[in-house]
């Protein structure tokens, strides 16, 4: 009750924006000035106003202008609920409107532009920037394209939904069964001879190998498509 008193108390300003100035928040001008009044306060960046009462929207709609003055006159930050008084800032008879909804935080997350199926990897342009409640999201949601860019889809995935770490998986270089060039580098010399991969292996993954030659096997790190460096210590593995 305090915080909340202490809030509302920090509240005690007048802002005013015009429709041109204003980003985009909620579904028109009056809600792109509320969400910038609600920045201004403190209560969060990249808000989304929404409000149920049409018939003040409308009437606010009706009274012209071309920017709004807001005062917040209270905000409850467990609900999300603010009400607040606007009204045209060019307006001659200073009417105002009470307006209450809710604002919430968002946050933009990179989305797939299309389903893709499992096994497909993806490329930057598969993706696309959507606004998203913060609220509604978890805490392992992928946050930027170039933690997806690389990446395989570890399952089938929809288009336009939020992008989890467990969706994703690394791309596989090196296939269970397959040929590999076995790379040893020493100082002033490098040997190398075919090997079979014992293990799928992704870029950076140890994996056993199998030597062609000698039929031993050695953990190898997957360095690139059907490649792999033998660390020295088992280098007697390479002949």
């Amino acid at each position: 009750m305090i915080a909340r008193t202490l809030l509302a108390l920090a509240f005690a300003l007048v802002c005013a924006f015009t429709s041109a100035d204003a980003r985009p928040a909620g579904d028109d001008g009056v809600g792109a000035a509320l969400a910038r009044a609600l920045e201004a306060a403190g209560v969060g960046e990249r808000l989304r106003v929404e409000s149920r009462q049409r018939a003040q929207l409308r009437r606010l709609e009706s009274l012209g202008g071309t920017g709004y003055d807001v005062e917040i006159v209270d905000f409850d930050p467990t609900s999300r609920r603010f009400a607040a008084l606007v009204g045209p800032s060019d307006g001659e008879d200073g009417e105002r409107v009470h307006l209450s909804g809710r604002a919430y935080e968002m946050i933009a997350l990179p989305v797939l532009r299309r389903s893709v199926p499992r096994g497909r990897e993806l490329t930057r342009a598969d993706l696309e920037w959507r606004d998203f409640r913060l609220d509604r999201i978890g805490a392992d949601v992928v946050e930027g394209k170039d933690d997806v860019a690389g990446m395989v889809a570890a399952r089938r995935l929809a288009a336009g939904r939020p992008l989890r770490a467990r969706d994703l998986t690394r791309a596989v270089m090196v296939a269970k069964g397959a040929v590999v060039t076995m790379v040893l580098d020493v100082p002033g010399i490098s040997l190398g001879t075919l090997g079979r991969a014992l293990r799928p292996g992704a870029e950076g993954d140890l994996i056993p190998v199998m030597n062609l030659r000698s039929k031993r096997t050695v953990e190898a790190r997957v360095s690139a498509p059907d490649r792999v460096r033998v660390p020295r210590r088992a280098g007697l593995a390479i002949r």
